[in-house]
């Protein structure tokens, strides 16, 4: 009968260890990848405005830049919805909210005034457009670099709980 009860126990017990670390991967380590998409999309958009600002006298080229810009918002985008139905925290949803704000109302608007300036063949009105959001754009990644701090801060805690637990039941 003890050996029964201390089976049961233990089987117990790796039920628990198993789903607290299945939270750990699901909830809070599987989402960033969300996050380094949207991250690596930013910089490589961020590329294509510069890029497309020095080679603007190449019509051909300044279109591979646009459509390469445009389907890096997409996959954005998509990242970005996944990413934001995994936040727990008020803090993190606040800064991702302020970095979304800033992405759909500064830096894309600017990204089309950029090209249209371009197009138009004003690459110094472009330049000096690029320059003076150069503070949001920082603030933005300034946020989701926060997010992630925040992410890994809560996926140790969690990893902290679930050593606790092993613990508990290993005794």
């Amino acid at each position: 009968i003890i050996a029964t009860i201390i089976g049961a126990v233990g089987i117990a017990g790796m039920f628990a260890i198993n789903s607290a670390d299945t939270k750990l991967y699901e909830k809070q380590t599987k989402p960033l990848s969300d996050m380094f998409t949207i991250t690596t999309n930013l910089y490589k958009m961020r590329a294509d405005l510069l890029s497309a600002t020095l080679n603007s006298e190449d019509l051909n080229s300044l279109k591979n830049y646009e459509d390469d810009f445009n389907s890096l918002v997409s996959s954005y985008k998509e990242a970005a919805e996944k990413y934001e139905s995994s936040i727990a925290s008020s803090q993190s949803k606040a800064l991702f909210d302020e970095a979304q704000n800033i992405f759909n109302n500064e830096f894309l608007t600017l990204s089309q005034k950029v090209f249209s300036l371009l197009k138009s063949g004003n690459s110094s009105g472009a330049e000096a457009s690029i320059e003076s959001a150069s503070k949001s754009i920082d603030k933005m990644f300034a946020d989701y670099s926060q997010c992630i701090d925040n992410r890994f801060s809560n996926a140790k805690a969690t990893s902290d709980s679930n050593d606790r637990l092993f613990l508990f039941l290993s005794i």
